[in-house]
This record gives C-alpha cells, structure tokens and sequence, in this order.
C-alpha cells in the first residue's frame, strides 16, 4: 500500500491553515465570553469563506450535489452557515481540548443496552467522518466509562500545525498511520485487545479504496476500516456527532450503531465492498440530515483521472489503510 497523501488528504491546506491563526483562535476562546463567542461565529465564518475561495466554490458544489441547485442567495446561504457551523465546531472542539466541559446537553440515538454490551465485550472500529463534532468521540467514551479510545490519524501535512496540534493531542491515545507502516498492526493489535478505534471513512490516502455509490454518483472511500474488521472481527460502529440548534439551546445528538459485522467468504473483495456500501449508506444519511456540518472543502465527488484508474486495474490484495484527517 501506499503512504502518500492523495489530493483529497491535502484539501484544508491553504494560508491560513498555520500555528498564528489557531493562537489567535485559542486566544479568543480563553479570553472572551461564551455568549459573545457564538455571537460572532458569523463573522469568522464570513470571513473566511470570503478569503478561501477554492474551499467555498468546493462547499457550494459538494452542497449542490446534496441538497440540488438553489438561486445565488440561497446558495450562499448555506454555505455561509457551513463556514459558520465550522467555526463554532472549531471552538467548541479546542474548549474540551483545555479541560473545559461540554456546555451542551449530550443524547444519544440509537445506543441500544446490547449495543453498548457488545462494544464493552469486544471493542469496535467507531466508523465516523467529518461531520459536525467528530472529534469528541474519545472525549464521550471516557465520560462513559467505555473501553480505551484510540484514535487513527495522518498527520497533519504541515508540520508546524502537527506540532502545534500535539499538545492537545497528548492525553489521547493517537496511532498515526502516515508515519509507520506497521500502523495498521497496531490498530489490529489493539483491538484484539478489545479497544475502541475512531476512523475517518472519507478520507483517502493511498490507492486502499474502493468506488461505490453517494448522492447518486460514484466517491472512492477507503477500505481501511472494513478491512480491519474482517481481519479482526471487531464490529464496525457507525459514530457521528451532530448539533441540534433546534431548541433553546444547541445539545450534541451522537448517532451510533447499528453494527455492521463484515463477512468472511472466500470472496474477500466482495466481503470488504459490501461493508464499505453498509457504512456509505449510513454516511449519506447523515450528510443529508446535517448538510451544513458536513466539512468537506474539496470537490468530493470530482475524482482525478489517476484515482479513478485504480478501479480499472487489474485485481492485486487489499491493504488495510486507516485515515483520518
């Protein structure tokens, strides 16, 4: 398999992605108020998507394929509200990173008394992808008393932003898959031992993919996940979090499960794709239930010409590959 970043993994880079933009952010979470916080996420929103131009005409297409064509207005309506909800996920992420507690009430759908046995018995691979709160994954199961939570992430491809970043990532587990090549043992091994894993699903890095259907048209996904779920026979969990701004106040509506078990046939391509068009399904509901947390800003459904061959090449063994951005 193979290590280096695809174009998709490298989609956020831009010049504003870079340790003095994040201080000024993290200056602003410590020092200003919650309420003045959120009323000003429509600015930094609006900022931004005024400034990166390549990532707001990738949300508007991305949303378009989503949501269908909408007038000028309508069309950066919700695509403002994308860079807005961005901002205040931002926020809201570094805030549990310093220690502060969620300031949001947490509900759970679809989190069933066996489910919950089942991942206490025998771990998980929590299948996720960038949609509202992602992060906060590792942070809910230790509030949950779960098994231990590792994360499987590249790292970041600026590395003045991956140092920056690991001092808030050093009380997480983190298996990086872009550094080693035996990451993907280390994911097998832990669990083995009955650990949780979160991995992104919509994240290629590599050529470990495989195309299948969304919105009606046809996205490469990684096979990473699926793959070490067959290997290890530790169950795929669907694991998304969203905001809920629908009440009084915002609460954090964590979607997870049913438990998709791959199978073992002598047909291990077939076995893998069929898991892979399980977690899509589940994906694309969650897109079209939350489009404007949905944090792609790269033209998802454009695939490259060289990505795209890779389907056309004749059959070779899959290789695991765990992403995430």
């Amino acid at each position: 398999m193979s290590n280096a970043p695809s174009s998709t993994a490298l989609s956020l880079q831009h010049r504003y992605e870079g340790p003095f933009y994040r201080r000024l952010m993290l200056g602003g979470i410590k020092h200003m108020p919650t309420w003045l916080q959120r009323l000003t996420m429509p600015m930094w929103g609006g900022i931004f998507y005024f400034l990166i131009r390549k990532a707001r005409r990738a949300v508007q297409g991305n949303l378009e394929a989503v949501l269908g064509p909408a007038g000028f207005w309508a069309t950066h309506k919700r695509c403002l509200a994308l860079f807005r909800n961005y901002a205040q996920m931002l926020t809201d992420s570094y805030k549990i990173h310093l220690g502060r507690p969620l300031a949001m009430e947490v509900e759970s759908l679809g989190r069933t008394p066996e489910l919950v046995k089942l991942i206490r018995e025998r771990g998980g691979i929590m299948a996720t992808g960038h949609i509202g709160m992602w992060q906060v994954g590792p942070f809910l199961a230790e509030w949950r008393e779960m098994p231990p939570f590792y994360m499987a992430r590249a790292e970041e491809p600026n590395p003045l932003v991956q140092q920056w970043e690991q001092k808030f990532r050093d009380r997480l587990r983190i298996i990086y898959t872009t550094g080693s090549p035996f990451s993907a043992l280390t994911i097998a091994k832990v669990l083995r031992e009955g650990s949780l894993v979160g991995m992104q699903i919509d994240r290629v890095l590599g050529d470990s993919a495989v195309t299948v259907q969304m919105c009606g048209r046809p996205v490469r996904f990684p096979i990473g996940p699926a793959l070490l779920s067959r290997v290890t026979e530790a169950p795929l969990i669907p694991s998304f979090f969203a905001i809920d701004d629908s009440g009084d106040k915002p609460k954090l509506v964590h979607h997870v499960g049913p438990a998709i078990f791959v199978e073992k046939t002598r047909d291990r391509d077939a076995d893998v794709r069929r898991a892979v068009e399980q977690l899509v399904a589940v994906y694309e509901a969650m897109v079209r239930r939350y489009p404007t947390q949905w944090y792609q800003f790269f033209d998802f459904f454009d695939q490259p010409e060289a990505v795209v061959a890779l389907d056309a090449a004749p059959p070779r063994p899959l290789a695991p590959s765990a992403t995430e951005r």
